[in-house]
């Protein structure tokens, strides 16, 4: 995931994140910023060294600390987004664990489907952030749908 946002005061800044790995590089100005732990970066600016604290991720909502300036980079989501992003991980885990539902169409359950849902729900919060309500609603059930596609012709295979 890449952010790119203007500040008033430090300007450019760019913030990037494998969601997959957690590895983060930030950049302001075009500089990158040194790491020097997992949360703490350093900005050289002028001959003078400052400490940036990193906190949040791409999942949670990233905020930069750069001494008293609170820099907010990805938004946190909102309860709506966390709801809506579990829809596939439900679909999969009580279609897939149903003996009647898996009769009618069969859906992979247990590691294999918690997997799917879990990879499902992860994508679905990532997508459906800073959008309308009406968006939202139709990416969840656009990834509720293609989970469950997945699921079921992964259980076809298995089947076959």
């Amino acid at each position: 995931m890449k952010k790119s946002m203007i500040h008033p005061t430090y300007g450019q800044i760019d913030y990037e994140e494998n969601v997959w790995s957690g590895k983060k590089s930030i950049s302001i100005n075009g500089t990158p910023l040194q790491k020097i732990s997992k949360k703490e970066y350093l900005l050289s600016a002028g001959g003078k060294a400052v400490s940036v604290t990193m906190r949040g991720s791409a999942m949670t909502g990233a905020s930069l600390s750069i001494q008293n300036d609170e820099i907010q980079i990805v938004s946190k989501p909102s309860v709506l987004d966390w709801i809506l992003s579990v829809f596939p991980f439900l679909m999969i885990l009580v279609w897939g664990n149903s003996f009647q539902l898996c009769s009618i169409v069969p859906v992979v359950g247990g590691a294999i489907g918690g997997a799917l849902g879990g990879f499902g729900m992860v994508l679905t919060v990532l997508a459906i952030r800073e959008k309308n309500i009406a968006i939202k609603f139709l990416i969840s059930i656009l990834a509720t749908l293609a989970t469950f596609a997945l699921g079921s012709a992964i259980a076809f295979m298995i089947l076959a």
